[in-house]
């Protein structure tokens, strides 16, 4: 099991731009950890939300696939910002705490690792691996090779375009 917090002060906002501005993160690293490298894996999608004065305020989203399940939660109107995913296997734990921190709980130990103060936040987040693999599959596509998309890429669209919509249907509302 995998729980996903991403939380914001006072952020509340259209519901299309808060889950593909934002929670996109969310569900793409859930969709990761449920082993959906592939559009093989079939995922079922539920959503929770809740509205201020129109705009959306908090998501919960659960993922379930055949053997895992993953809960993303944020609030766009909490009292912090933060990013915490705790990951729950048989024998251990593994907690991320702002992509900074990460610690592995196993059988009463606890070991935990720090990104060093002076990473830059495109490295610590990814972003800079992730803009490099973009550019290198812009490169093989302008070199002829079929550089296609990942097929996790495209599954993390569908599953956001699922939750948009059944918010905008009304859905489950807190």
């Amino acid at each position: 099991m995998a729980i996903l917090q991403k939380n914001r002060v006072n952020l509340p906002g259209s519901v299309r731009s808060v889950i593909f501005d934002d929670f996109i993160h969310v569900v793409d690293t859930l969709l990761f950890l449920l082993g959906c490298e592939s559009c093989e894996v079939q995922v079922q999608v539920q959503v929770r939300h809740r509205r201020s004065n129109g705009q959306l305020s908090m998501v919960v989203v659960t993922l379930t696939s055949l053997h895992r399940t993953a809960i993303g939660v944020m609030n766009r109107d909490g009292g912090i910002t933060e990013e915490i995913l705790e990951v729950m296997l048989r024998q251990d734990k593994f907690r991320v705490a702002d992509l900074r921190e990460t610690t592995h709980y196993s059988r009463g130990q606890q070991h935990t690792q720090r990104i060093g103060d002076w990473t830059s936040v495109g490295v610590a987040r990814g972003f800079e691996s992730m803009v490099n693999a973009f550019l290198g599959r812009v490169s093989a596509s302008r070199d002829g090779q079929d550089a296609g998309n990942h097929p996790l890429d495209l599954m993390t669209h569908r599953v956001c375009e699922d939750i948009v919509s059944q918010i905008e249907a009304g859905g489950t509302e807190e």
